[in-house]
């Protein structure tokens, strides 16, 4: 009896423990979320990095993910995998484009002249997707 009491004990008092170490949400805390919640499906293109001139498609994603270009320049998407793969703008981008198939060790230009956040994906691998954002 003492020493399921005992093991009773321990367990509640680790417990208590772990729960008093978590971080508390504050007021403020809450608001911080509230507005990250509000803006998760835009990018803020001052926290993007800026994009390389090469978009590098490997391990069945582009490298990077997310970042941003001025209006006119060009990117080349590059497929390093060993299968095919597109890069095409979502319909809702409202700027339209699309790679086409870009078979192993392929490439392709896309010059981006419209001010814009263009969500992209593989049509192959439509889990892969990559936002780049078009700033003046």
């Amino acid at each position: 009896m003492f020493r399921v009491t005992l093991i009773s004990f321990v367990i509640s008092t680790v417990a208590i423990m772990f729960s008093a170490c978590a971080p508390q949400p504050t007021s403020s805390n809450a608001s911080h979320r509230e507005h990250n919640a509000a803006d998760s499906t835009a990018p803020a293109s001052s926290v993007l990095a800026d994009c390389p001139d090469i978009i590098v498609i490997k391990n069945l994603s582009f490298n990077p993910a997310q970042c941003k270009v001025k209006v006119g320049t060009t990117l080349t998407f590059k497929n390093e995998d060993a299968f095919p793969h597109t890069a095409t703008a979502l319909a809702t981008s409202g700027v339209p484009f699309d790679t086409g198939e870009l078979k192993a060790s392929t490439s392709k230009d896309i010059t981006f002249d419209t001010a814009s956040k263009i969500d992209y994906r593989c049509e192959i691998h439509p889990d892969m997707t990559g936002t780049i954002v078009v700033a003046p």
